[in-house]
């Protein structure tokens, strides 16, 4: 088995489970912060701009819209104001097929692209499914603290 069969499938999987944990969750309730965390709508949008970041450095899209790259940067506070979430979610699912399409492309793996954690894109990509991931468990615990049901 070829990483270029893997890697799209596990990025495609981790893209949509995050979007699963906004299942049965309300706009005001995605924008929410239960005991001050950072609400579950910034984590969808901070996904799809760091995964952005990458389609972009390969000539991808789709673009970040105006202001959303301030709005969902790493570091920033959460406090918003945010997009409609439909929209956030849209743009995620438009971010998350190109990131998919982008995996499938072996000759793309070795164009250099520093990051914090990567020096390559096939590295960013890696990193991409994990940091995902990372942000998946984040808004599985707003869920809870939302009072949603749990999911498997």
């Amino acid at each position: 088995m070829k990483l270029t069969e893997v890697l799209p499938r596990q990025l495609d999987l981790s893209a949509r489970r995050l979007l699963e944990t906004l299942d049965g969750v309300t706009p005001a309730e995605a924008a929410a912060r239960p005991d001050g965390l950072i609400p579950a709508i910034w984590h969808v949008g901070h996904v799809g701009v760091h995964h952005s970041y990458i389609l972009r450095h390969v000539g991808y899209g789709p673009d970040i819209p105006e202001g959303w790259e301030e709005i969902f940067r790493k570091g920033s506070d959460g406090s918003g104001p945010y997009p409609r979430l439909d929209e956030v979610t849209a743009w995620f699912q438009s971010v998350r097929e190109q990131i998919v399409r982008l995996a499938g492309e072996e000759e793309r793996y070795s164009v250099p692209m520093e990051g914090a954690a990567w020096s390559t894109v096939g590295e960013a990509l890696i990193w991409a499914h994990n940091h995902c991931g990372y942000h998946v468990g984040k808004v599985s615990t707003l869920r809870a603290l939302l009072g949603k049901p749990v999911q498997r």
